[in-house]
């Protein structure tokens, strides 16, 4: 894993590859924009030669906005990219603990089937997460309303910050 950064190369961070945005981006199989919600607009337009065409996770939220998603973002500076909502629901801190009481965590994800949907569950495995799809960009707005509920749940419900979702089947 290599972590792109707007302040360029550093050799390692607590152990982990940072590289400037083009040379992380150089070969990826998958990239996560993990930018703050306001950012998201001129990061896809600083580095849309970049970016189009890609596999882009998209983990942002705009919370600030009528929906989570900025799809239509997307659609405008990279409409060749293949695009997934994942790591959106859950709370950063979820990431570096996903199991609780022995149960990992699901994480809902919409996006593509396929084999870009088999690499983007590959992925949220690898995190210790359990991938739920919920279907294809057309349900992004089912993954916003969990990731409302259990923002609010923590925000204002007084729960911890380390809470998860779990579908009971």
């Amino acid at each position: 894993m290599v972590l792109g950064s707007r302040g360029g190369d550093s050799s390692s961070r607590e152990g982990l590859d940072v590289r400037s945005y083009p040379a992380a981006l150089a070969g990826a199989d998958a990239i996560v924009l993990a930018v703050p919600g306001s950012a998201l607009g001129a990061t896809l337009a600083d580095h849309a030669g970049l970016l189009d065409g890609q596999l882009l996770l998209d983990a942002t939220n705009n919370i600030e906005g009528a929906q989570y998603h900025q799809l239509e973002l997307f659609r405008e500076h990279v409409p060749n990219a293949r695009v997934a909502r994942a790591w959106c629901s859950l709370g950063w801190s979820n990431f570096l603990s996903p199991v609780i009481d022995g149960v990992a965590m699901d994480l809902l994800w919409c996006g593509p089937s396929g084999d870009d949907g088999r690499l983007i569950e590959d992925l949220i495995t690898s995190t210790g997460l359990h991938p739920i799809r919920t279907g294809g960009l057309d349900t992004a707005n089912i993954v916003d309303t969990a990731t409302r509920l259990v923002l609010s749940l923590i925000f204002q419900g007084g729960f911890p910050h380390e809470l998860g979702i779990k579908l009971v089947r």
